[in-house]
């Protein structure tokens, strides 16, 4: 899950995209490994992202301004498809997760 803070105030969660979602999104260029929804054209572009939205969100549930609407699409697609040494080298990693270079001497778990 990740969070997202609009920008009345609010935040909320995402998630990645469940298998059967992006099933049902293929016909957008979305699969498995793959998330080519800027590579479409004008309204085709504008319905993947609303398809991709109603995945989490009911019709209505996310009345906010448009960047906050690309920024939720855009942490979905993160949880998604992101790989896992993005996510080691995230801001989400703690402490365990990080190793110093071979010349220092510093110790670590």
């Amino acid at each position: 899950m990740r969070e997202v803070k609009l920008s009345n105030g609010e935040t909320v969660n995402v998630r990645g995209l469940r298998r059967s979602e992006i099933k049902s999104l293929s016909q957008y260029g979305i699969g498995y490994m793959r998330c080519e929804v800027y590579h479409l054209k004008g309204e085709d572009q504008d319905k993947a992202i609303d398809a991709v939205l109603a995945t989490q969100f009911k019709e209505g549930e996310l009345e906010v301004e448009n960047s906050d609407l690309l920024e939720a699409f855009n942490a979905i697609c993160k949880e998604t498809w992101s790989s896992r040494q993005e996510e080691k080298n995230s801001s989400r990693s703690g402490p365990s997760d990080q190793t110093a270079p071979e010349e220092s001497t510093a110790e670590h778990a």
